[in-house]
């Protein structure tokens, strides 16, 4: 009977050790080893985020959205063109991504990687293509891989009627130029006269 008690105990600690072995290699649910994943901080992403708020002549928040974009296929080229000063596809004369347009078109939706301009923007009454401020939201260090640039606006609207608003792109011209990414609000956000609309973009290197 202390024999069968002994060899129960080294069949469960076998088990045990094997059990460890497999976790050891990573091995999926089928049972496949996968390949194990490196740790060496080195990653390759281009994540941006909108973040958008609309206010009222006496600052009061009306409105308040923000959800991930999409970067455009033209964008993740001319990012490469700006770090390596070599002609890819699809980017040409690429510039800083500073420009921030607007639409009233809710055909933008989450946007699609092969768009090339934003659809309906704006041109009138505040609500012009515009410049905005860039600015460091994080910057690598030793002990963070990522850096955050902002680049930020705010639109006064200047029109008599009510304004909808449901899109934005980023550019990197005041006119036509590139066009690094876009999305839609969500939902709409509408502006009366005087209304401030802010528009944050900000893009993670990753």
């Amino acid at each position: 009977m202390n024999h069968l008690k002994t060899m129960g105990l080294f069949g469960i600690v076998a088990i045990a050790v094997g059990m460890v072995g497999i976790n050891g290699v990573n091995a999926s649910t089928l049972g496949i080893a996968d390949t194990p994943k490196s740790d060496s901080g080195e990653k390759t992403s281009l994540l941006g985020h909108i973040i958008v708020t609309v206010t009222d002549s006496q600052g009061h928040i009306k409105a308040y959205r923000q959800t991930d974009n999409i970067v455009t296929n033209i964008g993740h080229d001319c990012a490469a063109n700006l770090l390596f000063g070599t002609g890819f596809a699809n980017c040409s004369s690429p510039a800083v991504f500073k420009y921030i347009a607007v639409t009233a078109a809710t055909s933008v939706g989450t946007g699609t990687a092969t768009d090339t301009t934003l659809s309906g923007e704006l041109t009138t009454n505040g609500l012009a293509r515009t410049s905005g401020t860039v600015t460091a939201n994080q910057v690598a260090t030793g002990t963070t891989t990522s850096a955050i640039a902002q680049v930020a606006n705010t639109f006064t609207y200047s029109g008599t009627t009510a304004q909808s608003v449901a899109a934005a792109g980023l550019f990197d011209a005041a006119s036509t130029g590139n066009m690094f990414a876009e999305r839609a609000f969500g939902s709409a956000v509408t502006l009366n006269q005087n209304d401030q609309l802010t528009v944050q973009w900000q893009i993670t290197l990753s």
